[in-house]
């Protein structure tokens, strides 16, 4: 499991006022809360995924188009398993045009987030939940469909806490990255699947 990175090393003004001491505690408790949750989603996003760092690909070399969020997700999973990446501009080029590679396409990214509960008190959302929606698939290097376009749906819900004063635009920002990094883990998973799909059939006809 990766090791999450600490913060930069910015230094943090400790208020000399007695009564701003003792009213931080409960104050903070749910951001730091939330801070620790987000830094093991960070250190172990890809296991959520099911992604099998060990199998690897038996692929030099992938383009890889879509959304750049996750995007950017899916080429930091294949470069870290020794798969060079390709972007579209790169593509663009006279010697990547003679050469072509396996194209992921991700053709779809749609995000939006859901009202779960109302208080009723203050007419104001209480829990929530991000949904995104994903397409992708995997054309080979000879123009065939090596994964057909294929959908993926994911889901995060946050539930009220009293104590958390820090929420809104900031929480939903960390639900959609988390979601981010276990699509893009699904989705090397399943070009792994595919391969091995391939190798097993190629064995079968030797």
């Amino acid at each position: 499991m990766p090791i999450a990175k600490r913060p930069g090393g910015r230094r943090r003004t400790i208020p000399s006022n007695p009564a701003v001491l003792r009213a931080s505690p409960p104050r903070f408790a749910g951001l730091i809360g939330s801070l620790i949750v987000a830094l093991l989603v960070s250190g172990c996003g890809y296991s959520l995924g099911g992604f099998d760092a060990d199998r690897g690909l038996d692929i030099e070399a992938m383009r890889v188009s879509g959304p750049e969020a996750i995007r950017g997700e899916v080429v930091e999973i294949l470069e870290g398993i020794g798969v060079a990446t390709q972007s579209a501009a790169q593509a663009a080029t006279g010697a990547a045009s003679q050469n072509p590679l396996p194209h992921l396409q991700i053709l779809d990214e749609r995000c939006h987030r859901e009202n779960l509960i109302t208080d009723v008190g203050s007419g104001k959302e209480r829990d929530f939940a991000v949904v995104c929606r994903l397409r992708f698939r995997l054309i080979g290097s000879a123009g065939d469909a090596i994964i057909a376009s294929q959908n993926m749906n994911l889901r995060r819900e946050s539930r009220h806490d009293p104590q958390r004063l820090i929420a809104g635009e900031w929480e939903e920002s960390m639900l959609r990255e988390d979601i981010r990094r276990e699509a893009a883990a699904r989705i090397v998973r399943r070009v792994q699947a595919a391969q091995a799909k391939m190798r097993a059939q190629d064995e079968g006809s030797a």
